[in-house]
């Protein structure tokens, strides 16, 4: 055993110094991902890998499938700027090491014409807003390693701010309670070893996988931070992710009301039991230049007894992992597991014009397994257009979804004690919240959760290192499940079931829960722009809209909103060294 073992350690370092200083990752958002993924549509070819942040070296790899003999020269000198900027290059250098100090001081402010029931309605989320000082830093290990260190040290711990009409980034200071600043300290923080064709990390932070604008349906981008370890291969034809995702210890709160039962994945960093855990295996099928699909299948588990170590392996597929019992009591301790399993299509059929599919079944049953309700189904389609004009990227799409009733909500047979997060509710409860003391959770999945039908549209354009701008308007018809509509009852001073897991048999009116005329309608409309005048200088701004009709399934109530964001950044180090 021992030589095995070092027989493949041996294997995995001669892998990895083959490789390029393109490990630096890079978020869906960054204008580094943005123009690799235009220039991709625009060339008729596959954009880059949907599993993000992602590391310069895959969208290399993305890139090198366009043909440069037939790009305008503004698109071949654009292609030639975005490889060398790939390449990391971190501040200070020597010899095979680098470190790259990245200090921030920022000072930012929140307004909005209303007071909305819940963080949901919250259009510029906190994770989007400026830090007061932010000392982070990257560093590079040779060819092969990358990392980076995000401290926050001054950062309010507040993740719900919407019962104020104005907030700052500088309040508690202004108040002089310095103590109510973070005590989070690396709030972020990865390493990732890699080459041209692979990686291995573990990672504190923001990731998502799917080309979907309005959210995704498996893995979205809806938390303030995700831990998660990944092994990521990809190819010219065919690309393997495993990401294994910890969402903390579960452990009751009082953030929801206490006959709800309600458990959340709490912020202590410990591994003691319970945990809650996320295996999900992808596989991208590269059929064509222009074609590809895509089988992700997965589970959310809870795990009461040990933790299981074949969690780490890869090639383990967990569904019905733990999922057993027949007839399971959720107030009864033990391990759980809701399995999900999707596929994905994307098809560029003209240069500059793409389309994209996901399908998605949450509990999907088999034999044995027939007692486990409900199992469910969800669905998203769009399209998009890219372009490249004068050096700057333009993409705009157009964006349906539906997710059924029983999305993400694992109704087991005792329901009195329902408890929401053995499924897909996750997050990370932290300090400094409102009067009514809501936590920072939502959905591993699509952000508008189940029961819901989504229209949507929007635009992105910028360029490369300069700045970016993106528009966005949301549809969203909403039926009584989901987060922020579950305690509307209690909310409102009546009694009755606080959290009411889904019942096949009390849909009342297809597709959603409720008829259509009596569920919620909503149109969210949002405008950020990101700009970087000099070097080291950076000016966020974002602006939105809320316009709701049966707010919260009351009917005919309507709530209106309106939010202003403005946030400014100062990186001394990048000014004067750049």
């Amino acid at each position: 055993m021992k030589k095995l073992t070092t027989t493949l350690v041996l294997m995995l370092v001669a892998c990895l110094l083959v490789g390029a200083n393109m490990q630096k990752t890079y978020s869906r958002q960054s204008t580094e991902y943005q123009t690799a993924y235009a220039l991709c549509i625009s060339a008729g070819v596959l954009p880059p890998s949907p599993v993000t942040p992602v590391t310069g070296a895959a969208l290399a790899q993305s890139l090198s499938r366009i043909d440069k003999a037939r790009l305008t020269q503004a698109e071949r000198d654009l292609y030639d700027e975005l490889m060398e900027a790939l390449e990391y290059h971190p501040v200070l250098e020597y010899d095979l090491f680098g470190i790259d100090p990245t200090p921030t001081i920022g000072v930012d402010m929140f307004t909005q014409t209303a007071i909305p029931d819940s963080e949901k309605d919250l259009l510029i989320p906190r994770e989007d807003r400026t830090e007061v000082l932010d000392l982070a830093f990257g560093f590079k290990f040779a060819d092969v390693g990358y990392g980076f260190v995000d401290w926050l040290m001054l950062s309010p711990m507040i993740t719900s701010y919407y019962d104020k009409r104005f907030d700052t980034n500088l309040n508690k200071l202004i108040e002089g309670d310095i103590f109510a600043t973070s005590h989070e300290g690396t709030f972020t923080a990865g390493i990732l070893f890699g080459n041209d064709w692979m990686n291995f990390s573990v990672m504190s932070g923001r990731q998502e996988q799917g080309y979907g604008h309005s959210g995704n349906l498996v893995l979205g981008d809806n938390l303030l931070r995700q831990q998660y370890l990944r092994m990521h291969t990809f190819s010219r034809w065919f690309d393997y992710t495993y990401t294994l995702t910890r969402y903390g210890k579960m452990a009751y709160t009082d953030s929801a009301d206490p006959s709800s039962n309600l458990k959340m994945a709490s912020n202590d960093e410990s591994f003691e039991l319970p945990q809650q855990v996320f295996p999900l295996h992808r596989f991208d099928f590269k059929i064509a230049d222009s074609l590809s699909i895509s089988l992700v299948e997965g589970a959310m588990m809870l795990i009461d007894s040990v933790f299981d170590v074949r969690l780490l392996n890869p090639f383990l597929f967990v569904h019905g992992f733990n999922n057993y019992a027949d007839e399971t009591e959720i107030s009864n301790t033990g391990d759980e597991a809701n399995n999900i399993l999707a596929i994905e299509l994307g098809w560029t059929f003209l240069p500059h014009h793409r389309l994209n599919l996901q399908l998605v079944s949450d509990q999907i049953q088999i034999g044995g397994e027939s007692k486990s309700m409900p199992m469910a189904l969800g669905g998203l389609v769009n399209y998009e257009t890219s372009w490249i004009i004068d050096g700057n990227y333009l993409t705009g799409w157009v964006e349906a979804a539906y997710t059924m009733p029983a999305t993400y909500l694992n109704n087991k047979m005792k329901k009195d004690n329902y408890n929401p997060n053995y499924d897909y509710i996750v997050g990370y409860h932290m300090w400094g919240y409102n009067a009514a003391n809501d936590g920072d959770i939502d959905y591993a999945s699509y952000k508008y959760g189940p029961d819901s039908i989504v229209l949507a549209l929007g635009l992105d354009f910028g360029k490369l290192g300069a700045f970016s701008l993106s528009g966005e308007v949301d549809y969203v018809i909403h039926g009584a499940y989901g987060l922020g509509y579950n305690y509307t009852v209690a909310a409102r001073g009546s009694d009755g079931d606080k959290f009411e897991p889904y019942n096949p048999g009390d849909v009342a009116a297809f597709p959603l829960s409720v008829p259509l005329d009596e569920a919620e309608h909503r149109i969210e409309a949002t405008l950020k722009s990101s700009w970087m005048p000099v070097e080291g200088l950076s000016l966020n701004t974002g602006l939105g809209l809320l316009q709701v009709w049966n707010y919260r399934l009351s009917p005919g109530e309507q709530f209106f909103d309106v939010q202003l964001y403005i946030g400014f950044s100062f990186d001394p180090v990048r000014m004067f060294a750049g």
